[in-house]
């Protein structure tokens, strides 16, 4: 999709997905993939290609793609994917000549070290970040106007800079295993072709006005506020998304309507986690009311913060 190989009719937000499964599944019944395996939700998480179609596909894209695992940077110039890897290494700083990217579409960095150098990238669509090297993103990361997706994890970041909320057409944003990471820019609702964030992280609080996010479809992670742009009814106003999703802080939601919303019910949401930091018997029983699942549910988890799970007859009741 970021790449720009799937397309979708004007006013489609999900048309996109759709033909992108659509081709997947081609390629899995004409044995191009095989040994598909699924999640107990039905979802496809990995599958294997046979040895000689990986080395066919290699010889195909081999004129545009280059593998380093060096600082080497010889014939780059049609370069439309690279790939670094310095893992087990020490971390290396790349000596960039912004000329000699002119082309290149993707990056996928193990442990590399860029600072300003990313800049250089005007043409990326692709960012993969990979590492405990990266303590930070430059703000110059704004450059990189046709980005689509940016891609971080095992990275040491607290937070993005301001300045990410310029990639307007960014479309997926995933932030994984970065155990440091405390929240998203405020101003995220600025990336209004956003479609998917994966956060593994519990932020301290959510961005202002998540609900301008009109095209998103999977937020993992929302946490209630009670500040106006914080709220529950940010929620409601996703009308794409779907899978799964975890509800912290249901406290600050006030009553049964306000839960209301959110319009779960409305939501094809197939695992659902909802989370308070304390119990008050009366009023969070009326909120839970509230939160009426989508039919097709398949998990759901309540606890507050102490780790005990909520009484299962309240749920069942």
């Amino acid at each position: 999709m970021a790449e720009g190989f799937l397309e979708s009719s004007k006013g489609s937000c999900t048309m996109m997905e759709d033909i992108g499964n659509s081709y997947f599944n081609i390629l899995l019944a004409t044995s191009f993939f095989q040994d598909a395996r699924k999640d107990e939700y039905g979802n496809i998480i990995s599958c294997k290609m046979h040895d000689l179609v990986h080395d066919f596909a290699l010889s195909i894209i081999k004129s545009k793609t280059l593998i380093l695992e060096g600082a080497s940077m010889d014939n780059v110039g049609n370069t439309q994917g690279l790939s670094i890897h310095f893992v087990g290494q020490t971390t290396q700083r790349i000596p960039f000549i912004g000329d000699g990217f002119t082309k290149l579409r993707s990056l996928v960095s193990d442990y590399a070290v860029f600072g300003n150098a990313l800049s250089n990238f005007k043409s990326l669509r692709v960012l993969k970040l990979y590492g405990d090297s990266i303590i930070e993103l430059p703000d110059s990361i704004e450059l990189l106007i046709h980005l689509r997706l940016l891609h971080i994890s095992h990275a040491k970041i607290e937070t993005l800079p301001k300045s990410v909320t310029k990639l307007y057409k960014l479309q997926t944003l995933t932030i994984k295993k970065c155990f440091e990471f405390v929240e998203l820019p405020e101003e995220l609702s600025n990336l209004i072709n956003l479609r998917h964030i994966y956060i593994d992280e519990v932020p301290l609080r959510m961005p202002k006005n998540m609900g301008l996010l009109t095209c998103l479809q999977t937020l993992p992670i929302f946490v209630v506020g009670q500040d106006e742009g914080h709220s529950i009814k940010e929620l409601g106003a996703l009308k794409n998304l779907r899978g799964e999703i975890d509800i912290y802080n249901l406290g600050f939601v006030k009553d049964e309507e306000e839960a209301k919303s959110a319009k779960l019910k409305e939501k094809e949401i197939f695992k659902l986690g909802l989370y308070w930091k304390v119990w008050n018997e009366e009023e969070n029983e009326n909120v839970l009311e509230g939160l009426q699942p989508h039919r097709n549910l398949k998990s759901l988890t309540i606890q507050w913060y102490g780790g005990k799970k909520f009484p299962s007859w309240l749920i069942f009741a």
